[in-house]
């Protein structure tokens, strides 16, 4: 029991070093202080018995002792303080350099998770594509047959295609993230995904040739939609392994616009001239011989 009495006022016995700093400081400022006040307070009892100064004068000296010692003991404080002062500073831009860079990590990975999220869901939305123009493509086919068959009509709607994107739409308020031009392409391909509109119906059946028209436009919106969203998806991967981007939504529209209007232009050059029929032939010669 007197053991343990005893470990137990060691475990609380404390050191000089276990105080805080400006404890220590200003403990040491009260010793140096006293110390001076003491040998001041001793040669002023010196003066006065030793070397007979007058008590007024020895006073006065004593005042001015105390004064200067005071002024010491101020400025040695202020200096502390000052440097209390500085340190606290550093230490708050410290901190605040870390919650900086907390904040950068954490943006950091929201905006990986979000660009992984969006390409996956955008890569299912180029597959709905594809299937989308494949179905349009048989129907179209089907339908030229039922006009070659001269075959009544026999629908009475068209229904477009809907898409769903729950992964974009969650994330509406965070495509910030991405930046502004990348997001804006983001959003650009999107447009087409969470609108359901109800199918376009008549009283009586749309004829063959509008319906097979209205399949020819869906596949072909279908394609450039699919290249869209292709390139996006470029975009988002260049992004996320650092590599060059391969540019804006908009430049790779009008390129595939120039390209498709060259091949236009190649297959009309390519392909020999109309032979004209008699009666062209002679309406050309009268507008010849009115000129």
């Amino acid at each position: 029991m007197w053991g343990s009495s005893r470990h137990e006022h060691k475990r609380v016995q404390m050191q000089v070093a276990d105080f805080p700093r400006w404890l220590r400081a200003m403990f040491a400022v009260l010793l140096i202080l006293f110390f001076f006040n003491a040998l001041y307070a001793l040669a002023f009892f010196t003066a006065i018995w030793t070397w007979r100064i007058d008590p007024g004068v020895a006073v006065l000296i004593g005042t001015l002792g105390l004064c200067i010692l005071g002024w010491i003991g101020i400025a040695t404080l202020i200096r502390s303080q000052e440097h209390r002062a500085v340190l606290d500073m550093e230490a708050r831009q410290h901190q605040h350099t870390l919650d900086l860079d907390r904040e950068g990590k954490r943006i950091d990975e929201n905006r990986a998770l979000l660009m992984a999220a969006l390409r996956a869901e955008i890569t299912g939305l180029m597959h709905r594509a594809e299937d989308t123009i494949q179905s349009s493509n048989i129907m179209r086919s089907w339908l030229q047959e039922m006009i070659a068959a001269k075959a009544p009509n026999s629908l009475a709607s068209f229904k477009w295609p809907t898409f769903k994107a729950p992964v974009y739409q969650v994330n509406v308020s965070n495509i910030g993230l991405l930046g502004a031009s990348l997001g804006a392409d983001v959003v650009s391909v999107m447009t087409r995904t969470g609108i359901i509109g109800p199918p376009a119906t008549i009283d009586r059946p749309i004829s063959n040739e509008v319906v097979a028209k209205l399949y020819a436009g869906l596949e072909n919106a279908m394609r450039e939609w699919r290249e869209d969203l292709y390139h996006v998806a470029l975009r988002i991967r260049a992004r996320e392994e650092g590599t060059s981007d391969p540019g804006t939504l908009l430049e790779a529209q009008l390129k595939r616009k120039q390209e498709k209007e060259k091949d236009e232009r190649d297959i009309a050059a390519s392909t020999p001239p109309v032979p004209r029929t008699k009666r062209q032939q002679e309406k050309v010669k009268k507008e010849r011989i009115v000129e």
